[in-house]
């Protein structure tokens, strides 16, 4: 069963990010609702993907940050990914590999929101 909308989120680019809450997908969309692409967000390493993804923001120079977590793992830890917000293109931290912005942390159990701010 798919769960529903977390939100739409529109951008100065005029598309609109579209996130299904505790999914693994993050979709963008074009001002007439066509499909652009399915950001990869899977970061667990396994087939099929483990992890669920929560909440997005934007932060500033087009980034554009989710939450996720492995459900696989007891611990659930989380981690932040980071999008560039016009392309789609991950944007991961120095050492990290896809999308990953900050590593899987169990300070981090379950996150399904986020914030940025400048």
């Amino acid at each position: 069963m798919r769960s529903a909308p977390a939100r739409i989120c529109g951008d100065e680019v005029a598309d609109a990010t579209f996130p299904t809450c505790l999914s693994s997908d993050i979709r963008r969309y074009d001002a007439t609702g066509a499909l652009l692409d399915t950001l990869p967000t899977g970061f667990t390493g396994t087939t099929p993907r483990g992890n669920h993804m929560g909440g997005l923001t934007f932060g500033e120079v087009r980034r554009l940050f989710t939450v996720g977590f492995d459900a696989m793992n007891y611990a659930a830890p989380g981690t932040i990914l980071r999008f560039d917000r016009a392309t789609g293109d991950p944007l991961p931290a120095e050492g990290q590999s896809g999308a990953v912005f900050v590593a899987e942390d169990t300070r981090m159990k379950r996150p399904v929101e986020i914030t940025a701010w400048p």
